[in-house]
Protein backbone atom coordinates (compact mmCIF):
# COMPACT_ATOMS: atom_id res chain seq x y z
CA UNK A 1 0.00 0.00 0.00
CA UNK A 2 2.81 2.37 0.90
CA UNK A 3 4.55 1.67 -2.44
CA UNK A 4 1.37 2.37 -4.40
CA UNK A 5 0.91 5.78 -2.76
CA UNK A 6 4.56 6.65 -3.33
CA UNK A 7 4.28 5.73 -7.01
CA UNK A 8 1.17 7.86 -7.41
CA UNK A 9 2.93 10.86 -5.90
CA UNK A 10 5.87 10.42 -8.24
CA UNK A 11 3.56 10.29 -11.29
CA UNK A 12 1.71 13.42 -10.18
CA UNK A 13 4.99 15.29 -9.70
CA UNK A 14 6.21 14.23 -13.13
CA UNK A 15 2.93 15.25 -14.77
CA UNK A 16 2.83 18.72 -13.29
CA UNK A 17 6.52 19.12 -13.96
CA UNK A 18 5.92 18.48 -17.64
CA UNK A 19 2.99 20.90 -17.68
CA UNK A 20 5.03 23.57 -15.96
CA UNK A 21 7.93 22.94 -18.33
CA UNK A 22 5.72 23.29 -21.36
CA UNK A 23 4.22 26.53 -20.07
CA UNK A 24 7.69 27.83 -19.31
CA UNK A 25 8.90 27.09 -22.86
CA UNK A 26 5.92 28.94 -24.33
CA UNK A 27 7.19 32.04 -22.56
CA UNK A 28 10.72 31.53 -23.87
CA UNK A 29 9.90 32.28 -27.51
CA UNK A 30 8.57 35.63 -28.76
CA UNK A 31 4.77 35.80 -28.83
CA UNK A 32 4.76 32.14 -27.78
CA UNK A 33 1.44 32.53 -25.99
CA UNK A 34 -0.31 33.12 -29.33
CA UNK A 35 0.22 29.57 -30.55
CA UNK A 36 0.86 28.04 -27.14
CA UNK A 37 2.16 24.49 -27.12
CA UNK A 38 1.10 24.19 -30.75
CA UNK A 39 4.22 26.16 -31.68
CA UNK A 40 6.34 23.09 -30.96
CA UNK A 41 3.96 20.11 -30.98
CA UNK A 42 1.71 18.51 -33.54
CA UNK A 43 -0.99 18.53 -30.86
CA UNK A 44 -1.87 22.11 -30.00
CA UNK A 45 -2.52 21.00 -26.42
CA UNK A 46 1.10 19.91 -26.13
CA UNK A 47 2.74 16.56 -25.63
CA UNK A 48 3.32 13.89 -28.19
CA UNK A 49 5.15 14.35 -31.46
CA UNK A 50 6.96 17.59 -32.06
CA UNK A 51 6.52 19.64 -35.22
CA UNK A 52 9.44 21.00 -37.27
CA UNK A 53 9.98 24.01 -35.00
CA UNK A 54 9.85 21.90 -31.86
CA UNK A 55 12.31 19.44 -33.38
CA UNK A 56 14.68 22.29 -34.24
CA UNK A 57 14.61 23.49 -30.64
CA UNK A 58 15.19 19.97 -29.29
CA UNK A 59 18.00 19.52 -31.78
CA UNK A 60 20.18 22.39 -30.66
CA UNK A 61 18.43 25.29 -28.95
CA UNK A 62 17.90 23.99 -25.41
CA UNK A 63 20.06 24.89 -22.47
CA UNK A 64 19.21 23.26 -19.17
CA UNK A 65 15.77 22.51 -20.49
CA UNK A 66 15.16 26.14 -21.49
CA UNK A 67 14.73 27.43 -25.05
CA UNK A 68 17.62 29.48 -26.38
CA UNK A 69 15.95 32.05 -28.64
CA UNK A 70 18.60 33.78 -30.74
CA UNK A 71 19.36 35.09 -34.23
CA UNK A 72 20.33 31.65 -35.50
CA UNK A 73 17.01 30.08 -34.53
CA UNK A 74 15.16 33.15 -35.82
CA UNK A 75 16.77 32.86 -39.27
CA UNK A 76 15.75 29.23 -39.72
CA UNK A 77 12.66 28.38 -41.73
CA UNK A 78 11.75 25.27 -39.75
CA UNK A 79 8.47 24.48 -41.48
CA UNK A 80 9.81 25.41 -44.96
CA UNK A 81 6.91 27.76 -45.72
CA UNK A 82 9.12 30.57 -47.05
CA UNK A 83 9.03 32.61 -43.84
CA UNK A 84 11.71 32.41 -41.17
CA UNK A 85 10.88 31.49 -37.59
CA UNK A 86 11.60 35.07 -36.60
CA UNK A 87 9.32 36.49 -39.29
CA UNK A 88 6.49 34.25 -38.16
CA UNK A 89 6.98 35.16 -34.49
CA UNK A 90 7.49 38.91 -35.25
CA UNK A 91 11.16 39.00 -34.24
CA UNK A 92 13.15 38.63 -37.46
CA UNK A 93 16.44 39.60 -35.84
CA UNK A 94 16.13 37.11 -32.97
CA UNK A 95 16.99 39.82 -30.46
CA UNK A 96 13.99 39.42 -28.14
CA UNK A 97 14.47 38.19 -24.56
CA UNK A 98 11.88 36.84 -22.15
CA UNK A 99 12.30 39.91 -19.94
CA UNK A 100 10.99 42.15 -22.72
CA UNK A 101 7.49 42.87 -23.95
CA UNK A 102 6.24 40.83 -26.87
CA UNK A 103 7.67 42.19 -30.15
CA UNK A 104 5.90 43.14 -33.35
CA UNK A 105 2.20 42.86 -34.05
CA UNK A 106 0.37 39.98 -32.36
CA UNK A 107 -2.27 39.78 -35.07
CA UNK A 108 0.45 38.93 -37.62
CA UNK A 109 1.98 36.06 -35.61
CA UNK A 110 1.90 32.65 -37.33
CA UNK A 111 3.08 29.18 -36.33
CA UNK A 112 6.76 28.54 -37.22
CA UNK A 113 6.16 24.80 -37.04
CA UNK A 114 3.15 24.63 -39.37
CA UNK A 115 3.74 25.01 -43.11
CA UNK A 116 0.09 25.91 -43.57
CA UNK A 117 0.39 28.86 -41.20
CA UNK A 118 2.29 31.58 -43.06
CA UNK A 119 2.47 35.35 -42.69
CA UNK A 120 0.30 37.38 -45.00
CA UNK A 121 2.33 39.04 -47.77
CA UNK A 122 3.65 42.38 -46.61
CA UNK A 123 2.90 45.22 -49.02
CA UNK A 124 5.87 47.35 -49.97
CA UNK A 125 5.03 51.00 -50.57
CA UNK A 126 5.89 52.49 -53.97
CA UNK A 127 8.80 54.91 -54.13
CA UNK A 128 9.11 57.93 -56.43
CA UNK A 129 12.13 58.18 -58.67
CA UNK A 130 14.16 61.26 -57.84
CA UNK A 131 13.28 64.43 -59.74
CA UNK A 132 15.11 67.76 -59.57
CA UNK A 133 13.46 71.15 -59.24
CA UNK A 134 12.25 72.74 -62.46
CA UNK A 135 12.69 76.19 -64.01
CA UNK A 136 10.73 77.67 -66.91
CA UNK A 137 10.43 81.04 -68.61
CA UNK A 138 7.14 82.89 -68.72
CA UNK A 139 5.20 81.95 -71.82
CA UNK A 140 7.10 78.70 -72.40
CA UNK A 141 5.69 75.21 -71.89
CA UNK A 142 7.03 73.06 -69.08
CA UNK A 143 6.30 69.36 -69.45
CA UNK A 144 7.69 66.42 -67.51
CA UNK A 145 6.64 63.00 -66.26
CA UNK A 146 6.90 61.57 -62.78
CA UNK A 147 7.65 57.89 -62.20
CA UNK A 148 7.78 55.50 -59.28
CA UNK A 149 8.84 51.91 -58.66
CA UNK A 150 6.93 49.29 -56.71
CA UNK A 151 8.74 46.21 -55.42
CA UNK A 152 5.51 44.20 -55.50
CA UNK A 153 4.74 45.11 -59.10
CA UNK A 154 1.40 46.60 -58.07
CA UNK A 155 -0.56 48.85 -60.40
CA UNK A 156 0.21 52.46 -59.52
CA UNK A 157 -1.96 55.55 -59.70
CA UNK A 158 -0.70 59.13 -59.60
CA UNK A 159 -2.26 62.39 -58.46
CA UNK A 160 -1.08 65.97 -57.97
CA UNK A 161 -1.94 68.72 -55.51
CA UNK A 162 -1.17 72.43 -55.55
CA UNK A 163 -1.19 72.77 -59.33
CA UNK A 164 -0.53 76.35 -60.50
CA UNK A 165 -3.33 78.08 -62.37
CA UNK A 166 -3.55 76.72 -65.89
CA UNK A 167 -1.46 73.61 -65.18
CA UNK A 168 -2.67 70.07 -65.83
CA UNK A 169 -1.65 66.62 -64.64
CA UNK A 170 -2.90 63.59 -66.55
CA UNK A 171 -1.64 60.07 -66.04
CA UNK A 172 1.94 60.73 -65.05
CA UNK A 173 2.56 63.94 -67.02
CA UNK A 174 2.59 67.53 -65.78
CA UNK A 175 2.09 70.33 -68.34
CA UNK A 176 2.08 74.06 -67.68
CA UNK A 177 2.67 77.25 -69.64
CA UNK A 178 3.02 80.03 -67.06
CA UNK A 179 1.60 83.42 -67.96
CA UNK A 180 3.61 86.60 -68.15
CA UNK A 181 2.71 87.59 -64.59
CA UNK A 182 3.70 84.26 -63.03
CA UNK A 183 7.28 85.13 -62.07
CA UNK A 184 8.29 86.48 -58.70
CA UNK A 185 7.06 83.54 -56.66
CA UNK A 186 7.85 79.86 -56.29
CA UNK A 187 5.42 77.02 -56.91
CA UNK A 188 5.47 73.75 -54.97
CA UNK A 189 3.54 70.88 -56.49
CA UNK A 190 3.03 67.68 -54.50
CA UNK A 191 2.70 64.44 -56.42
CA UNK A 192 1.32 61.27 -54.82
CA UNK A 193 1.70 57.69 -56.01
CA UNK A 194 -0.36 54.86 -54.54
CA UNK A 195 -0.53 51.10 -54.97
CA UNK A 196 -3.94 50.98 -53.33
CA UNK A 197 -2.57 50.36 -49.85
CA UNK A 198 0.51 52.49 -49.39
CA UNK A 199 1.72 55.68 -51.01
CA UNK A 200 4.66 58.00 -51.47
CA UNK A 201 4.79 61.78 -51.89
CA UNK A 202 7.13 63.85 -54.04
CA UNK A 203 7.33 67.61 -53.48
CA UNK A 204 8.70 69.47 -56.49
CA UNK A 205 9.59 73.17 -56.61
CA UNK A 206 9.05 75.13 -59.84
CA UNK A 207 10.64 78.52 -60.50
CA UNK A 208 9.24 80.82 -63.20
CA UNK A 209 11.77 83.17 -64.78
CA UNK A 210 10.60 86.62 -65.82
CA UNK A 211 10.47 87.44 -69.53
CA UNK A 212 10.24 91.17 -70.18
CA UNK A 213 7.90 91.39 -73.16
CA UNK A 214 7.53 94.65 -75.07
CA UNK A 215 4.42 96.72 -74.74
CA UNK A 216 1.89 96.43 -77.56
CA UNK A 217 -0.49 98.95 -79.09
CA UNK A 218 -3.90 97.35 -79.35
CA UNK A 219 -5.84 100.18 -81.01
CA UNK A 220 -5.10 103.67 -82.25
CA UNK A 221 -7.19 106.69 -83.24
CA UNK A 222 -7.52 107.80 -86.00
CA UNK A 223 -7.56 104.27 -87.36
CA UNK A 224 -5.78 105.37 -90.57
CA UNK A 225 -2.17 106.43 -90.67
CA UNK A 226 -3.02 109.31 -93.04
CA UNK A 227 -5.74 111.83 -92.22
CA UNK A 228 -6.83 115.15 -93.66
CA UNK A 229 -6.84 118.38 -91.74
CA UNK A 230 -7.08 122.03 -92.60
CA UNK A 231 -4.73 124.59 -91.11
CA UNK A 232 -5.81 125.62 -87.60
CA UNK A 233 -8.18 122.69 -87.11
CA UNK A 234 -7.84 120.46 -84.04
CA UNK A 235 -7.46 116.71 -84.41
CA UNK A 236 -7.54 114.03 -81.69
CA UNK A 237 -4.98 111.24 -81.54
CA UNK A 238 -4.77 108.38 -79.08
CA UNK A 239 -3.59 104.82 -78.49
CA UNK A 240 -4.62 101.93 -76.28
CA UNK A 241 -1.56 100.04 -75.10
CA UNK A 242 -1.00 97.06 -72.81
CA UNK A 243 2.02 95.48 -71.18
CA UNK A 244 1.90 91.67 -70.74
CA UNK A 245 3.84 91.98 -67.46
CA UNK A 246 1.56 94.73 -66.13
CA UNK A 247 4.52 97.11 -66.04
CA UNK A 248 3.78 100.86 -66.12
CA UNK A 249 3.41 102.24 -69.66
CA UNK A 250 4.81 105.62 -70.75
CA UNK A 251 3.88 107.78 -73.76
CA UNK A 252 6.07 110.29 -75.61
CA UNK A 253 4.33 112.37 -78.30
CA UNK A 254 6.19 114.03 -81.13
CA UNK A 255 4.92 116.64 -83.60
CA UNK A 256 7.03 117.45 -86.63
CA UNK A 257 10.24 116.32 -84.92
CA UNK A 258 9.68 117.93 -81.52
CA UNK A 259 8.61 116.09 -78.37
CA UNK A 260 5.49 117.40 -76.67
CA UNK A 261 4.92 117.84 -72.95
CA UNK A 262 1.76 115.77 -72.89
CA UNK A 263 2.52 112.22 -71.68
CA UNK A 264 -1.00 110.80 -71.65
CA UNK A 265 -2.33 108.14 -73.98
CA UNK A 266 -4.27 110.68 -76.06
CA UNK A 267 -3.58 114.19 -77.31
CA UNK A 268 -5.17 117.10 -79.21
CA UNK A 269 -3.12 118.56 -82.08
CA UNK A 270 -3.69 121.82 -83.93
CA UNK A 271 -2.91 121.46 -87.64
CA UNK A 272 -0.11 123.78 -88.71
CA UNK A 273 -0.36 126.49 -91.37
CA UNK A 274 0.91 125.97 -94.87
CA UNK A 275 0.73 123.15 -97.36
CA UNK A 276 3.30 120.85 -95.77
CA UNK A 277 2.09 117.69 -94.09
CA UNK A 278 2.18 117.41 -90.29
CA UNK A 279 3.78 114.28 -88.88
CA UNK A 280 2.64 113.02 -85.49
CA UNK A 281 3.95 110.00 -83.59
CA UNK A 282 3.74 108.46 -80.15
CA UNK A 283 6.43 106.22 -78.65
CA UNK A 284 5.04 103.73 -76.15
CA UNK A 285 7.35 101.86 -73.78
CA UNK A 286 7.33 99.92 -70.52
CA UNK A 287 11.03 99.36 -69.92
CA UNK A 288 11.62 97.02 -72.84
CA UNK A 289 11.64 97.67 -76.56
CA UNK A 290 9.35 100.61 -77.44
CA UNK A 291 6.69 100.63 -80.14
CA UNK A 292 5.78 103.63 -82.28
CA UNK A 293 2.53 104.67 -83.94
CA UNK A 294 2.69 107.44 -86.56
CA UNK A 295 0.22 109.56 -88.49
CA UNK A 296 0.46 111.99 -91.38
CA UNK A 297 -1.91 114.96 -91.54
CA UNK A 298 -2.36 116.01 -95.15
CA UNK A 299 -3.58 119.48 -96.02
CA UNK A 300 -4.96 118.46 -99.42
CA UNK A 301 -6.52 115.32 -100.79
CA UNK A 302 -3.84 113.64 -102.88
CA UNK A 303 -4.99 111.20 -105.53
CA UNK A 304 -8.40 112.76 -106.21
CA UNK A 305 -7.71 112.96 -109.90
CA UNK A 306 -11.34 113.32 -110.99
CA UNK A 307 -12.13 116.06 -108.44
CA UNK A 308 -15.06 114.33 -106.70
CA UNK A 309 -13.47 114.72 -103.21
CA UNK A 310 -12.91 110.96 -103.01
CA UNK A 311 -9.86 108.84 -103.69
CA UNK A 312 -11.43 105.70 -105.06
CA UNK A 313 -11.37 103.09 -107.81
CA UNK A 314 -11.93 105.53 -110.65
CA UNK A 315 -8.84 107.49 -109.56
CA UNK A 316 -6.87 104.24 -109.41
CA UNK A 317 -7.86 103.38 -112.99
CA UNK A 318 -6.73 106.80 -114.17
CA UNK A 319 -3.45 106.43 -112.30
CA UNK A 320 -2.71 103.02 -113.84
CA UNK A 321 -3.15 104.42 -117.35
CA UNK A 322 -0.30 106.91 -116.89
CA UNK A 323 1.90 104.82 -114.64
CA UNK A 324 5.60 104.78 -115.59
CA UNK A 325 5.40 107.97 -117.69
CA UNK A 326 7.84 110.83 -117.44
CA UNK A 327 7.78 114.56 -118.05
CA UNK A 328 7.91 115.09 -121.79
CA UNK A 329 5.94 111.94 -122.60
CA UNK A 330 2.73 112.62 -124.52
CA UNK A 331 0.60 110.96 -121.81
CA UNK A 332 2.39 112.45 -118.78
CA UNK A 333 0.23 114.62 -116.53
CA UNK A 334 1.73 116.43 -113.56
CA UNK A 335 -1.31 115.81 -111.33
CA UNK A 336 -0.36 112.13 -111.18
CA UNK A 337 3.20 113.02 -110.10
CA UNK A 338 2.28 113.09 -106.40
CA UNK A 339 5.87 113.30 -105.12
CA UNK A 340 7.00 115.89 -107.67
CA UNK A 341 9.92 113.98 -109.21
CA UNK A 342 8.72 114.48 -112.81
CA UNK A 343 7.68 110.87 -113.26
CA UNK A 344 4.72 108.68 -112.34
CA UNK A 345 6.39 105.80 -110.54
CA UNK A 346 6.30 103.53 -107.50
CA UNK A 347 6.80 106.44 -105.12
CA UNK A 348 3.65 108.08 -106.47
CA UNK A 349 1.76 104.80 -106.14
CA UNK A 350 2.77 104.52 -102.46
CA UNK A 351 1.58 108.08 -101.89
CA UNK A 352 -1.68 107.30 -103.70
CA UNK A 353 -2.30 104.25 -101.49
CA UNK A 354 -1.92 106.40 -98.35
CA UNK A 355 -4.86 108.53 -99.39
CA UNK A 356 -6.97 105.82 -101.00
CA UNK A 357 -10.44 105.73 -99.43
CA UNK A 358 -10.32 109.29 -98.08
CA UNK A 359 -11.90 111.42 -97.01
Amino acid sequence: MIYRNLLSCILVILFFGQVEGRAQRVNQIPNGDVGGCGNCHMNSAGGGARNAFGSAIEGGFLSGGNVTWNATLARLDSDQDGATNGEELQDSAGSWTSSQAAPGTRSLVTNPGDANSTPAPTNVAPVFNSLTSKSVNEGEELSFAVAATDADGDRLTYSAFGLPEGASFEGETFVWTPGFTASGQGYEVRFTVSDGEASDVLALFITVENVDLPVSIDTFTPARSVVLGSSGSVLEFGVTAADPDDDPVSYVWNLNGEDLEDTSSSISVTVSDGDSEDRISVTVSSGGDPVVQSWIVGKRLKGDFDGNNLVNLSDFISFVQVFNTRAGDPTFESKFDLNGNNSVDLGDFIEFVKYFGLP
